[in-house]
């Protein structure tokens, strides 16, 4: 028999009906036993009443002859009877008594003795006095035994509705679950029917035991086939993430790394760091983290992703630039109750795109030949810049058409570039601009500095003695030289805005092309401009005013 624990219905329905039938036998042993009690000593008192009235006419006629020995015999058969106690006969002259044995002499039974001849007249009385022990002990005896009875009636039949249960109810059932238990979800057991049962609860419980299994082998098998696809789908999507040419990667709310792809790692390589899981990622990869982390700000409150341009950590010489695409989510963490602020972020490598971007910027910026602003980038850089104070040099070189004419354009091309780098060795390289505003003219401008400053005056004639050097061209044997004009003009002195001001040193410049050339001369303030004075470079500069 299999083990049956003890919280099983079987076991508690045997608990259920045991205490049952005990309370029931219990009162109803106890009711009978007290009924029974009272109606045998009803029943005892009634055989002592059947008993004197038995004998009533026998001993009426002894005492109306006053034959006591009659009277005393017929006592003396009274007290024979176990539950006569004692007999007395009272019959005037006439007194019997019989039994020793103790009385009761309050269930005491009285026999009226009448004349036999006349009923009416009274010859005395008999008495018959039952034995109290005899008469408790035999109603004792019987109500035990109908009680004793009873109860064993109960419990034969709360077995008998046990044993039906079990083999009709609960050992079908307890059946059925071993054999539920027996079966693995999502294969192919099932319960077997069960002989006699086939068309009851327990039947109809086996059926849905079987639909149930039938349901649940189902649902496993489309659950291992969305399982399969799930899987499939996610290793594909891993490829694709592993293998993506943009860097993938998952921050929490406070930008430390969740996961990322390889290419992330890729990029980070180059400039020697390694991004592990954890680490704050803004601070690890960017040199500007503020800027990365401005824009998750952005992303949360506008509800969108946001991107840009970003440096990576390294190298300033070799920096890898990104271009990041952030995008801040809330989703239900894993224990489904708490929210998590998650970061997405994806980069991919812009550096050779900002390389030629700033190649493109830089043509456009700049004289290809001398590699100087042109007129059109000096222009603009002056404007935005907003100068409340400058000063520009307009120079036009003296003597570059006979190098041209003579030794052909490559010398003359040779020469513009040996003059651009001679005003750059002179000019303050963290501050003056200097473009190439075409043919052999160039501009410096001079940001901050007034007409009387000393460092304007020493860029002049620096200038024009660096440019009268002579010059070592390919293919040339002899050593030309050129000379400059300059002429010079400051803000606001000379003008309010840059086409102002550029056209004062301008015509400045011509001043001194008129004067001998070779020198630098300041514009006069006012209408026409006239120059203060002209220096001459040969043979020696001795003054720029």
């Amino acid at each position: 028999m299999p083990f049956v624990p003890s919280s099983s219905l079987q076991t508690r329905l045997l608990t259920a009906m045991a205490a049952v039938v005990g309370v029931f036998a219990l009162v109803a042993g106890t009711l009978l036993f007290i009924a029974t009690y009272q109606q045998a000593l009803a029943e005892s008192r009634d055989v002592l009443v059947g008993l004197g009235a038995s004998v009533e006419r026998t001993a009426a006629i002894g005492a109306y002859a006053g034959d006591t020995l009659l009277v005393q015999e017929v006592a003396d058969g009274l007290v024979r009877n176990p539950l006569v106690a004692q007999v007395r006969a009272d019959a005037g002259q006439l007194k019997v008594q019989a039994g020793t044995a103790l009385a009761d002499e309050e269930r005491a039974i009285v026999v009226a003795l009448h004349n036999p001849f006349d009923a009416n007249e009274r010859l005395g009385q008999l008495v018959l006095l039952p034995d109290a022990a005899a008469l408790r002990t035999a109603a004792l005896s019987r109500a035990a035994t109908l009680s004793a009875l009873l109860v064993a009636q109960g419990l034969v039949m709360g077995l008998l509705l046990h044993v039906l249960v079990r083999r009709m109810v609960t050992g079908p059932l307890s059946r059925l679950a071993q054999c539920m238990r027996a079966i693995s979800p999502g294969t192919s057991a099932r319960i077997e029917a069960f002989h006699r049962h086939q068309d009851d609860e327990i039947g109809l419980l086996r059926n849905c035991g079987n639909h149930l299994l039938n349901d649940a082998q189902a649902a496993l098998e489309g659950e291992r086939e969305l399982r399969a696809q799930v899987e499939q789908m996610g290793a594909q999507y891993r490829r694709i993430f592993d293998a993506s040419s943009a860097g993938i990667f998952l921050l929490d709310g406070q930008g430390r790394l969740i996961d990322c792809n390889p290419t992330v790692g890729r990029l980070l390589s180059r400039s020697g760091l390694k991004p592990d899981k954890g680490v704050d990622f803004f601070s690890l990869c960017f040199k500007d983290a503020a800027a990365a982390q401005q824009l998750t700000r952005r992303s949360r409150e506008r509800q969108r992703a946001m991107a840009g341009d970003l440096a990576l950590r390294g190298d300033d010489d070799d920096t890898t630039w990104v271009h990041c695409l952030l995008t801040t989510t809330e989703r239900l963490s894993d224990d489904g109750v708490r929210s998590q602020t998650l970061i997405e972020g994806v980069m991919y490598d812009v550096t050779a795109r900002l390389h030629a971007e700033a190649a493109v910027r830089h043509r456009a910026d700049h004289d290809a030949l001398t590699g100087l602003l042109n007129r059109t980038a000096l222009a603009h850089r002056v404007e935005g810049t907003c100068l409340a104070h400058l000063a520009v040099l307009y120079m036009d070189l003296d003597g570059f058409k006979r190098i041209n004419d003579t030794w052909g354009h490559t010398a003359g091309d040779e020469t513009l570039r040996i003059c651009a780098q001679r005003i750059q060795q002179v000019v303050r390289r963290d501050t003056d601009w200097i473009a190439r505003i075409g043919g052999d003219e160039f501009l410096v401008v001079m940001p901050g500095v007034q007409p009387a400053s000393p460092v304007l005056a020493a860029a002049a004639r620096a200038l024009v003695l660096a440019l009268a050097e002579p010059l070592v061209l390919p293919d040339v044997t002899e050593t030309p030289s050129v000379a400059v004009s300059i002429g010079m003009a400051c803000m606001p002195m000379h003008g309010r805005t840059w086409a102002e001001v550029v056209e004062a040193a301008d015509q400045a410049m011509y001043a001194v092309k008129q004067n001998g050339k070779s020198g630098a001369a300041m514009a006069w303030p006012g209408v026409d401009l006239v120059p203060q004075q002209v220096v001459v470079a040969a043979p020696v500069l001795t003054a720029v005013i």
